[in-house]
């Protein structure tokens, strides 16, 4: 079997390189899906956007400070139809003894334009 360590810890899966914190697994998150035009429909459209859209359209932002209220985790916007804001939490106990997931995503809001 080949192994691979990194600071005396073996490294079994990305996070391991990245970090396991609520904001590496925002990062990874918010990379797959702009590399992912399937992944990133497939969550917009459970968010409730339907509509068919163009993936160049899509804006994805992680960590957005606005001054006076917060920082978002992951915002996802298409054109000026569909927003959304997403919270992301890590060791959800609770979710992961029901799901078996090992973090979960909060959708704060979604708003949808005619």
């Amino acid at each position: 079997m080949h192994q691979l360590i990194r600071h005396g810890h073996t490294i079994t899966t990305f996070f391991d390189l990245l970090g396991a914190l609520e904001n590496d697994m925002t990062d990874a998150l918010a990379f797959a899906l702009s590399r992912s035009p399937h992944f990133l429909r497939a969550l917009v459209a459970d968010l409730g956007h339907s509509a068919r859209f163009s993936y160049e359209d899509a804006i994805l932002s992680v960590q957005t400070r606005r001054p006076n209220e917060g920082i978002t985790d992951l915002e996802i916007q298409i054109g000026t139809s569909f927003f959304a804001l997403l919270e992301v939490k890590s060791d959800a106990k609770i979710l992961a003894a029901y799901w078996g997931v090992w973090f979960a995503i909060a959708i704060v809001g979604t708003f949808l334009h005619a």
